[in-house]
């Protein structure tokens, strides 16, 4: 017994003796305490102006805080799994993608609350977010890049919702982790995380493009040089049939969850130009300040291309373009759905090789990170 006490110990001590693993850890602690007792006293102060999005699923606030708007659906699919159930907008919960809710429903079953494991798996995937995205960089980079890859990924504006009960971090999780294998040429776990990625979020599927690339980049571009390694690529599509099956078993329709987007969150194909430069002049100040933001991200990754490398380039550029491609319905949305452009953080650790614009970017983005943590959690209309 003593000797495997003696082993644990050498194992746990040379675990937490990585840096990597010590930032994370401090990190996640530090941020995750101050975001929660900004989110608690915003709660009790705000009491009688909170929003109708929130979930007061627990009826304890220190929990409470973590679930708003969404977070309603993934628990209903935790809870019940999938249901033709029309609600009176005309949404229903196969408009959502299986992976998030499934682990929520499996660790939900060992802790006996569902809302618990959503927020179990949400911070768990922001750990191994973290560890995958310092291995990547490092690989590209120093090893001191990928530490502030990793202090920025936590400061970002919206970083909170990555331990909320949402699929974000999740989402990001896997992306990371297919990119980590692919620049280790390692095809199938590509793309298993891949399909997983497709998985977890509609726009998951077209992960398949970057990977892609950065298979034919390790062949040189030489059609020569391609073997049948990259089926494994094909992992991705497969991850986003296996849920179109599902819905055609639900609904008879494989592509009802596209379509649920169209008649219950009023989505529908569109210029996306045309939405980002139009939400800047509709008069909804929310649309101008989340269409900004958006413009302001193409623009800013546009610039950092030869920073980050033209396959995370693509991958954020599908991120920000994606959700304006679904009408200005989902420009409420679009500081939600910038926190999972990954290549920011790898900009910002870039940018703050210098001291002073490191400590500008620290202190802006913490005190905007804290002021959104006061507006989502409260279920104002700000960040959906």
């Amino acid at each position: 017994m003593r000797v495997v006490i003696s082993w644990i110990k050498i194992f746990a001590k040379s675990i937490f003796a990585k840096p990597e693993i010590k930032l994370t850890l401090s990190c996640f602690f530090i941020t995750r305490t101050l975001l929660t007792l900004i989110g608690v006293t915003s709660r009790i102060i705000l009491e009688s102006h909170r929003g109708r999005g929130r979930s007061d699923v627990l009826k304890n606030v220190w929990l409470d805080i973590w679930g708003v708007w969404d977070t309603g659906w993934y628990l209903n699919i935790a809870q019940n799994w999938y249901t033709t159930d029309i609600n009176s907008h005309g949404g229903a919960n196969y408009g959502f993608f299986p992976l998030y809710p499934f682990l929520m429903r499996i660790v939900g079953w060992f802790v006996q609350n569902n809302y618990i494991g959503g927020i179990i798996v949400s911070n768990v995937a922001l750990l191994v977010s973290c560890i995958f995205l310092y291995r990547l960089v490092e690989r590209e980079a120093s090893s001191e890049i990928a530490l502030n890859s990793i202090k920025f990924l936590f400061l970002f504006p919206t970083a909170f919702i990555f331990s909320a009960v949402f699929s974000e971090s999740l989402f990001v999780a896997c992306m990371l982790g297919s990119f980590y294998f692919a620049r280790g040429n390692r095809w199938f776990w590509a793309g298993f995380f891949g399909g997983l990625t497709a998985l977890t979020r509609s726009i998951g599927v077209f992960v398949c493009l970057p990977l892609f690339y950065e298979y034919i980049h390790s062949k040189d571009f030489k059609i020569a040089n391609v073997r049948v390694d990259v089926l494994c690529l094909s992992l991705v599509p497969i991850g986003l049939s296996l849920f179109a099956f599902l819905n055609y078993r639900l609904t008879g329709d494989f592509l009802a969850f596209s379509h649920i987007q169209q008649t219950g969150w009023k989505h529908e194909w569109t210029n996306p130009f045309s939405v980002l430069l139009g939400s800047l002049v509709d008069g909804d100040p929310l649309h101008f300040l989340n269409g900004l933001f958006s413009i302001t991200a193409v623009v800013v990754l546009s610039a950092g291309i030869r920073t980050i490398g033209f396959s995370f380039w693509l991958m954020g550029m599908i991120l920000l373009f994606f959700p304006p491609l679904a009408g200005k319905v989902c420009m409420n949305s679009m500081l939600r759905y910038g926190l999972v452009v990954f290549p920011f953080y790898l900009m910002f650790a870039r940018i703050s090789e210098n001291p002073i614009w490191y400590w500008m970017l620290v202190i802006i983005l913490t005190i905007l990170q804290g002021v959104l943590m006061v507006y989502w959690t409260n279920g104002y209309h700000l960040i959906i």
